[in-house]
């Protein structure tokens, strides 16, 4: 054996933390001695040489020491937990670890080494490090949960909110169509609130659990209305309605202008509105609203006013659309002219 190949065994079996945490113990310093001896009259000038003798005057001591032959947990790998904590810690920032894993550790190392005098500094070491990554892991966790419960949350509140918004803009609604599914609108509505509660419960006092108070209290806001429009529109028995289908798809494209609308996309409005006329040109007012089947649906007196509607936002918007396109050049105008005042100056 050489200084070189010593140093790799010191290394490897961590003879320093052995130091550190006082479980150098008789044998495996008696071990290293033994190994040292051997090479005597070997060259101790080397780097390696003096990294490997600077322990030499602790393993003469800890070779006096109590201990016997006890050499485990040491030779069980117990030194090898400072890297899987090294490794936990980095998981627990990206938050892919779960605090299970961690608890199980801490509850060994309280259970096997703590009631051992000879462990009680490598297992007051190990629990100060890795007790308060339990506490960050399950953190992680909580957040996580409620992260998911938030983003749940905002895209119920926003179907809802189109609910009541298309109903607002044209009178009528399809509630299903936007709150889509088996299940009645209302009915998913009051199911998600309990989840978004349940999210809350997980740690009221965190960011996400703050913004779902707030979104909770948000949504109970719009049950009421909900409640009425679910009410006053409710849902067609497909069956019947796949009679009538021009007028579904009429009620369809009127519904989608209005979602054009509040989302401000002005060339889709405009083609939901043509969809519109056409559709009455095309299919005529008898096929499209005579019969009280076809009333329930859609009435003429609601097309015509929900088209007046979608026809006013889209006015509004182009007005809009325009004003913005002149200030915008007016302002580039304007940086031109500064620019060019700017340069004759300078000449």
């Amino acid at each position: 054996m050489t200084y070189k190949e010593l140093l790799e065994e010191v290394k490897q079996r961590r003879l320093a933390q052995l130091f550190e945490y006082e479980i150098c113990t008789p044998k495996i310093a008696k071990d290293f001695l033994d190994k040292l001896s051997k090479l005597e009259g070997e060259d101790a000038s080397s780097d390696e040489a003096k990294e490997v003798l600077k322990f030499k005057d602790q393993l003469k001591t800890a070779s006096e020491g109590e201990g016997g032959d006890w050499t485990e947990p040491v030779d069980g790998g117990c030194m090898e937990i400072f890297e899987q904590l090294q490794s936990w810690e980095e998981s627990v920032k990206e938050g892919t670890l779960e605090a299970r894993e961690i608890e199980g550790m801490v509850e060994y190392v309280e259970k096997k080494w703590v009631p051992d005098p000879k462990m009680s500094k490598i297992a007051a070491a190990v629990l100060e490090k890795a007790k308060p990554m339990v506490q960050a892991a399950k953190k992680a966790e909580r957040d996580k949960e409620q992260s998911r419960v938030v983003s749940e949350m905002k895209f119920t509140t926003g179907l809802a909110e189109g609910v009541i918004a298309t109903y607002g803009m044209l009178g009528f609604t399809v509630p299903h169509f936007i709150i889509s599914g088996t299940v009645p609108p209302m009915e998913q509505l009051e199911s998600k609130l309990t989840y978004f509660k349940e999210g809350l419960a997980i740690d009221p006092e965190s960011e996400l659990g703050k913004q779902l108070s707030a979104g909770i209290e948000k949504v109970e806001g719009l049950i009421p209305q909900m409640q009425l429009i679910c009410k006053e529109n409710p849902r067609q028995d497909m069956k019947e309605s796949a009679d009538y289908k021009q007028t579904i798809a009429l009620k369809a494209t009127l519904m989608a202008g209005s979602a054009c609308a509040i989302k401000g996309n002005l060339e889709e409005l405009g083609k939901m509105i043509e969809k519109a006329e056409a559709a009455l040109k095309e299919d005529g007012e008898a096929t499209l609203f005579e019969g009280e089947a076809k009333q329930k649906i859609l009435t003429k007196a609601q097309y015509d006013k929900g088209l007046e509607v979608l026809k006013a936002k889209l006015k509004e918007l182009t007005e809009k659309k325009d004003a913005e396109a002149a200030d915008a050049k007016t302002e580039k105008t304007e940086k031109t002219e500064k620019s060019k005042e700017t340069k004759d100056e300078a000449a």
